[in-house]
């Protein structure tokens, strides 16, 4: 028989060892937590436009597929989305009506059993009503698993496109009876059937604190059951009911002015990412913009861009912000530039350092704007003030917040220094939103928006205020973190030009060139006019001219406008040259059309809309002026030198020999035009004023002496000057 002591020891080594093994597998749990990689709290955002009509239920249902998939396959680990209902539709007044309206019930009820499928279980589906929500939009957003809202908007209305039928009735009372929201099904009938007066009620029974229609809160007080009451819709319409209200019923979650607010509040790692940012096959490259970005960089970027999009494949554009700074003109077209590669091309930007100025709408431009460290965007205080309330302006920031949504009122605080961009809320509605003090006065209702606070102007804008407000989508404490988002672990190898278009560049780079160019084309082009007829004055001048109109494309300034513009004057020019000789109404045409072609080929806009643009043209229309002259003046100097060169020898009909040009002296001496005088003949060309006349078997150059004559006139010789035959019509 053993000890107790031998019965003790085994017993008091296995619970040590029991004990080793549970802290070594705690130990393990804790690293293997510690390594787990940052998808695993990813939390990922999908707007659903509102009214949700055609397609866009499938949509949405596309991009749930992915992320389902991707949990599926171990990248992610119950990832939480968050379904961001917003207005796509022009609103009218404070309650958004015809902002939230409109969405067709099959496609509702078929986004909301997606939401609700099997298929989808892996993923934690909430909704962020950004905008009011009204009509069968409320029963998709009744599928998610929790509902928050911004402060301000209103929900309900569901039946305010169509009546509800049994049909309509049935898909709600299903959707509440999962339980997914705290949404009684008493408010979701209210919402439905007009006239549905609701009461919220305490009962001395078990069932508590519940809301009621008025009919079932009077059967319980007759039933002896009611101990208090408090009217929740007083039956007048459609119950719609504010997102405060609803959230001091317990009936959705805290109320949040920016989805990012709501990504922090669930415990979202790196603020909450788009579906395309899912890590998958990039092809990528890199774009580092730093120091002063001029037009010759500005169109590097842009063609090194298309040429490796539509050559090589590419799919993510990564651009690294440092110390960057450009003038309005080049940030609009480099963001205009990003923002259509969005169809095919996902681009992040990654701000290493404070902008400010218009530098700053590049950064916002991407797909994903990531501030590095410290990093912050504002406007240049330094620079000359740009109105943001110009025409062109508002059309092209209005622009770019449309392509790439971010709130046009912080880009324009971005470009304007003096602008402010405050928060105002609704005096009927309640509603918030964020506006500056020029876009409230364009409001219909503008005197019912009372500012509350100043979130941003004549500053850097805070990290916390670019976050909230959807300026940018993360701030990471390095690059390489923000990488991580996409799954990269470097900065992509850098989108380089070719070495030869990289040559090209340097040269043309040089402003005289294209002037030089445009010099010897308008000299050319008097010589052509000069002497009409193909020659190589003609021929040099369409060179000079399309290697003029090639470089000023390169710059991004040549469209459709300008070729038309100038082959049709070449066309009126040669109308006027070979089909109807003379200076008449052709030739003016024609090189009037020439003039404005050549201006318009080195600005960027059509007609001017701000002070900068009228000093653009204004040294277009000089510089074009001051080389057509240059080109006349140089011409009229050159013409008897050229003609000595021997390689311009041709250029002048020269006589063979000494013989010849004695015979051509005595033939030219004898030619007397005196006989013709009072003779009648016939115009063979118009008059305009000079032309051909044929006087019996002779064909003369004549000159009328009144208007223009017509061809086929009869025509009368007044007066003979030497060999200039003056003429008017005969009658």
């Amino acid at each position: 028989m053993n000890s107790p002591t031998q019965t003790c020891r085994p017993t008091v080594i296995g619970w040590l060892i029991a004990i080793l093994a549970i802290g070594s597998v705690g130990k393990s749990v804790q690293a293997y937590q510690g390594e787990l990689p940052a998808e695993a709290r990813a939390g990922y955002i999908i707007k659903v436009p509102m009214p949700i009509v055609g397609n866009r239920d499938a949509e949405v249902g596309q991009q749930l597929r992915r992320l389902s998939e991707a949990a599926k396959s171990g990248n992610l680990q119950r990832p939480i989305v968050v379904l961001q209902f917003q207005s796509i539709a022009p609103s009218q007044g404070p309650t958004d009506e015809l902002g939230s309206r409109g969405s067709q019930f099959e496609r509702c009820l078929a986004l909301a059993r997606i939401i609700t499928d099997r298929e989808n279980a892996n993923l934690r589906i909430v909704a962020y009503l950004a905008d009011t929500v009204e009509g069968h939009a409320v029963l998709a957003a009744l599928a998610c698993q929790e509902i928050y809202a911004k402060p301000g908007v209103q929900f309900g209305r569901a039946a305010i496109d169509s009546e509800a039928d049994a049909t309509v009735l049935a898909a709600y009372q299903d959707m509440v009876s999962r339980g997914r929201t705290n949404i009684p099904m008493s408010a979701v009938t209210a919402m439905l059937t007009p006239n549905t007066e609701l009461v919220r009620v305490t009962t001395t029974n078990a069932d508590g604190t519940q809301v009621v229609t008025l009919a079932e809160s009077i059967r319980l007080k007759d039933e002896g059951l009611l101990s208090s009451t408090e009217k929740v819709w007083n039956g007048q319409g459609l119950a719609v009911f504010s997102v405060e209200k609803m959230r001091s019923w317990l009936w959705i979650s805290p109320t949040l002015e920016s989805p990012q607010e709501l990504g922090g509040m669930l415990g979202v790692e790196g603020g909450l990412r788009t579906v395309q940012q899912l890590p998958r096959e990039w092809k990528a490259a890199s774009i580092r913009i730093d120091g002063k970005l001029d037009r010759q960089r500005t169109n590097q970027i842009i063609r090194s861009i298309n040429e490796s999009t539509e050559s090589k494949g590419m799919n993510l554009l990564v651009f690294v912000f440092e110390s960057a700074q450009c003038d309005f003109e080049e940030a609009t077209r480099l963001a205009s530039a990003i923002g259509d590669l969005r169809e095919k091309v996902y681009t992040a930007g990654y701000v290493e350092s404070s902008l400010s100025g218009p530098i700053c709408l590049v950064a916002t431009s991407c797909n994903e704007t990531v501030l590095i460290g410290n990093a912050t965007l504002g406007p240049d205080l330094d620079a000359p003030k740009l109105l943001s309330d110009g025409v062109t302006e508002q059309r092209v920031l209005s622009h770019i917040a449309s392509f790439s949504q971010r709130p046009l009122p912080l880009l324009i605080t971005l470009i304007d220094k003096d602008a402010q961009a405050t928060i105002y809320t609704h005096q009927v509605s309640q509603k918030r939103e964020l506006f500056t003090p020029g876009q409230v006065a364009r409001q219909v209702d503008r005197d019912n928006w009372v500012p509350k606070n100043t979130v941003a102007g004549g500053a850097e804008i805070s990290q916390e205020v670019s976050l909230q407000f959807g300026l940018v989508n993360a701030v990471e404490n390095s690059t390489a973190v923000g990488l991580n988002r996409l799954g990269l672990e470097t900065i992509p190898e850098p989108l380089s030009s070719p070495w030869l278009d990289a040559s090209i560049e340097r040269i043309l780079a040089q402003s005289w060139v294209p002037r030089l160019l445009l010099t010897i084309g308008l000299m050319a082009l008097m010589i052509e006019l000069g002497n009409p007829g193909i020659s190589l004055g003609g021929l040099v001048a369409g060179l000079c001219f399309l290697g003029y109109f090639w470089i000023e494309g390169l710059n991004g300034n040549v469209e459709w406008l300008e070729i038309l513009l100038f082959i049709g004057g070449l066309f009126a020019l040669a109308v006027e040259l070979f089909v109807l000789p003379g200076f008449g109404i052709f030739g003016i045409t024609g090189l009037f059309m020439v003039f404005i072609s050549l201006v318009l080929a080195g600005q960027t806009f059509v007609w001017p809309a701000t002070s900068t643009e009228v000093t653009v043209l204004a040294s277009n229309l000089f510089w074009v002026a001051f080389l057509g002259f240059a080109a006349m003046v140089g011409l009229l100097m050159m013409h008897k030198k050229l003609e000595q060169l021997p390689m311009f020898s041709w250029l002048s009909l020269k006589p063979g020999g000494i013989d010849e040009i004695e015979e051509l002296d005595a033939r030219e001496s004898v030619v007397s035009y005196d006989y013709l005088v009072g003779n009648v003949g016939t115009t063979k060309t118009r008059l305009n004023p000079s032309g051909k006349a044929q006087f019996g078997d002779d064909i003369v150059s004549v000159v009328g002496s009144g208007g223009l004559i017509n061809e086929g006139t009869p025509v009368q010789v007044v007066e003979v000057r030497g060999n200039l035959v003056i003429v008017e019509e005969y009658s």
